[in-house]
């Protein structure tokens, strides 16, 4: 068997689910990618697992840059602004 095939389910669950959802499931989705990433940052730190701390960082950030490109700058008022 594959080592990768539940993986690669996973993978295509992800996406399915992505495909299928609404704008504010996606931000909830993004919203809670960046806060396990941010964990898995934050225990990386405690471990000194520089590597790690570094990906997940990474990827908390390209969460945070989807998140601005998804605001609504006409609608959303000051709490875009700011």
């Amino acid at each position: 068997m594959n080592p990768n095939y539940g993986g690669a389910v996973a993978n295509q669950y992800l996406i399915q689910q992505i495909n299928g959802a609404t704008p504010e499931h996606l931000m909830f989705m993004l919203l809670e990618g960046a806060q396990k990433f941010l964990l898995q940052a934050v225990a990386a730190i405690r471990r000194r697992d520089i590597a790690t701390r570094a990906r997940m960082v990474n990827r908390v950030s390209s969460i945070v840059e989807e998140l601005a490109i998804r605001l609504d700058h006409e609608g959303g008022g000051e709490l875009v602004v700011n």
